[in-house]
């Protein structure tokens, strides 16, 4: 007679395998936005922004990618206003308070535009306007540093946070550029 509490210790063998290789596939599938930051040219900044935002739900997709760096877009602008702010109280020299306040107005525009993008659709009709929008972050920060070089010429106290938001909107370009790109292989 046989001993029924006798285990199969290669049916166990199978089916551990195949748990686990079930549990290996969907840890290597929890983060698709990896893959795409991989892609873009500021990779290990897009990793970075990816990695810091907790929302891990928009890190399936490329909208969801392109919103976590919109808004990564929307606070180094924030920053970069508020810095402005503190640099105009005790700025004396004209060259400086003049190219301060053009920047000022540049990334208030830049904040317009950025908060106006919604990445529900991208397709080559929402693209544009992407687009376009994105461009106002990233020209903000472009202008912003070429103010300081006009006439005599001021040195920038705003050179890091300006490449930062140009890099971040140019990453952020790439990902709509992806996105849309996916889409018309799709129809």
């Amino acid at each position: 007679m046989a001993n029924k509490n006798v285990i199969n210790p290669p049916l166990i063998f199978i089916a551990l395998t195949i748990i686990l290789t079930n549990i290996l596939d969907r840890v290597n599938a929890t983060d698709p936005g990896t893959g795409l930051c991989r892609q873009t040219t500021h990779n290990d900044l897009c990793l970075s922004i990816l990695k810091a935002d907790p929302r891990s739900d928009l890190k399936f997709s490329p909208s969801g990618v392109a919103t976590i760096l919109r808004d990564s877009a929307l606070s180094t602008s924030a920053d970069a206003a508020a810095k402005i702010t503190d640099l105009l109280k005790s700025a004396s020299d004209k060259q400086e308070i003049a190219s301060l306040k053009s920047c000022s107005g540049g990334y208030s525009s830049a904040i317009l535009s950025l908060k106006s993008i919604k990445f529900d659709v991208i397709d080559r009709k929402t693209y544009l306007s992407m687009v376009s929008a994105v461009n106002a972050g990233t020209m903000a920060g472009r202008d912003c540093e070429a103010s300081f070089k006009e006439g005599a010429g001021v040195p920038s106290p705003l050179t890091a946070i300006n490449r930062r938001l140009g890099d971040v909107c140019d990453t952020l370009l790439e990902i709509i550029s992806y996105a849309v790109g996916e889409a018309l292989n799709i129809e």
